[in-house]
């Protein structure tokens, strides 16, 4: 499968979508002896492949640099695309980086051979603007294959919550403006939302419908996750290994959940420092832990867990067998938290 994750805008999640999201599907704790997933980073100046490790986890990474017109780079991209039966994940970077890459791979014959656009955007209205310009750029240049968006940064799990969240994408027209007020009475305010941010968007409600085609609207919801953020000024593997560390580490020093939890329950904090992360992983490595000695975010285990129990309930969406998930299903993931 070969993925293209595009927006033109910087910092709506495409690197993360890229390393901790996507290669989740392609790869198991069971299969890292052989290589399932690339991750082709094609603005080098982030340099993210010389940060975050991928061998550990069955992947690996290519570069092919689009911040220069070089078609030696551009002829490493056609080549990489080119593999047959590989899992293949270009990261396009922003503005530049995202305009070169898009406009090679959809002004050829190259595009035919992408199975997915991701389109990675926030509710922070640039963001958006910015997804629906790449949706049009695609399909303006003739590709013809799946698209589907990422809500990033999600910090409730629900369908109504997510309206609230997301209200240009669900389209703030399912609530009449009478309606507004009983709504919110029975949903909490996300992130100081208000009665009149909802009716300023009435205005604009009909946005995306009118953009974006019906068959184009499916979505994948990329839950806000502490951890992540935590990683990538500390950690170096996608944040799925942690996961898989942790779980391996439970079942090594034969204790329950509970017990390994309780461990490192005084170091699940909001606003830990990076001295007091190092100095966290040193009274673990004084401790003869060893793994958790490896890898700093074990102590986020709890959101790790739950986060990745809604993106594997997504699955269906990324393999095109479904628009979106069974609300239902993906609450009670989130909900089900370790800790309390």
């Amino acid at each position: 499968m070969r993925v293209l994750v595009a927006n033109n805008k910087g910092g709506v999640g495409k690197t993360t979508l890229s390393v901790d999201v996507l290669p989740y599907f392609f790869t198991s704790p069971e299969k890292t002896d052989s290589t399932n997933f690339t991750v082709v980073e094609t603005d080098v100046e982030n340099y993210v492949s010389q940060r975050i490790s991928l061998e550990e986890v069955g992947g690996k990474w290519e570069q092919a640099n689009m911040l220069q017109k070089d078609f030696r780079e551009m002829h490493k991209l056609e080549a990489l695309l080119e593999n047959e039966g590989e899992n293949i994940i270009i990261d396009t970077g922003a503005n530049i980086t995202t305009k070169r890459t898009i406009a090679l791979i959809m002004g050829s014959e190259l595009k035919n051979l992408i199975d997915l656009v991701v389109i990675p955007f926030t509710p922070d209205g640039a963001g958006e603007v910015n997804a629906v310009k790449t949706y049009k750029e695609l399909r303006g240049k003739g590709y013809k294959n799946r698209i589907i968006f990422a809500l990033v940064g999600a910090t409730r799990i629900g369908e109504e919550e997510l309206k609230l969240e997301f209200p240009n994408w669900f389209g703030i027209g399912w609530l009449s403006e009478g309606d507004i007020e009983e709504f919110l009475k029975g949903v909490e305010r996300v992130e100081n939302l208000t009665k009149e941010d909802l009716l300023e968007e009435v205005e604009i409600a009909d946005w995306w419908e009118k953009e974006v085609a019906p068959e184009d609207r499916n979505y994948l919801v990329v839950p806000k996750n502490l951890a992540i953020k935590v990683r990538w000024a500390v950690g170096t593997k996608p944040l799925f290994y942690y996961l898989w560390k942790a779980k391996e580490l439970q079942e090594e020093k034969k204790k329950s959940r509970k017990e390994v939890l309780e461990l490192l329950k005084e170091a699940n904090k909001p606003d830990l420092t990076k001295d007091e992360v190092k100095g966290l992983i040193q009274r673990f490595v004084d401790n003869e832990s060893k793994y958790l000695a490896t890898f700093p975010l074990v102590f986020y285990m709890s959101d790790t867990e739950s986060f990745y129990k809604v993106i594997e309930a997504q699955r269906d969406v990324v393999f095109g067998k479904a628009q979106k998930v069974d609300w239902d299903e993906l609450r009670a993931l989130w909900e089900d938290k370790l800790f309390t």
